[in-house]
């Protein structure tokens, strides 16, 4: 469990890489276009990149950590069992559509990977990103799966 919980925060870790990877590529652009009025081809496509990248890597350790949105004035007013089996539920629900959504992007991640589906503009591969889609939703099942668990192995109901 230590091992899947490091992989999470490595690529929780790796969407902030992105981030700055992006913003530098932006920076030479910006520099490049106000000192020498040449703008550095495909920018805006390796940011768009980055940008899968930093949206969808961080998902799972938001979720193993609950961080995500919670409706407290709402499960305030319930009484610990209720709150547990709110939990199960959700847990139940986020486990079913993460793990369709993973399916989904998988075939998702073939296709493209079949027919090397190329980016307008600048020639990039989809694939990479529709790989990381698909990864990352399939980790994302995984901790909802996780959380599952542990959630049903707890006896206090917290």
């Amino acid at each position: 469990m230590n091992t899947f919980r490091k992989l999470v925060l490595w690529l929780m870790l790796s969407a902030g890489a992105f981030l700055f990877f992006a913003m530098g590529i932006n920076i030479c652009d910006i520099i490049s276009t106000k000192i020498f009025k040449v703008s550095i081809p495909g920018t805006i496509d390796f940011t768009e990149e980055c940008m899968v990248f930093l949206t969808m890597l961080p998902l799972a350790f938001v979720a193993l950590e609950k961080k995500h949105i919670k409706f407290s004035i709402l499960e305030e007013q319930f009484s610990p069992k209720v709150k547990k089996l709110m939990k199960l539920i959700q847990y139940v629900l986020s486990l079913g559509i993460s793990g369709f959504v993973c399916v989904r992007t998988f075939y998702n991640f073939l296709q493209s990977v079949k027919v090397m589906e190329m980016k307008r503009g600048v020639d990039l591969p989809i694939w990479p990103a529709t790989f990381i889609v698909f990864f990352s939703f399939l980790i994302l099942t995984l901790v909802w799966g996780v959380l599952l668990v542990e959630s049903l192995e707890d006896k206090d109901g917290t």
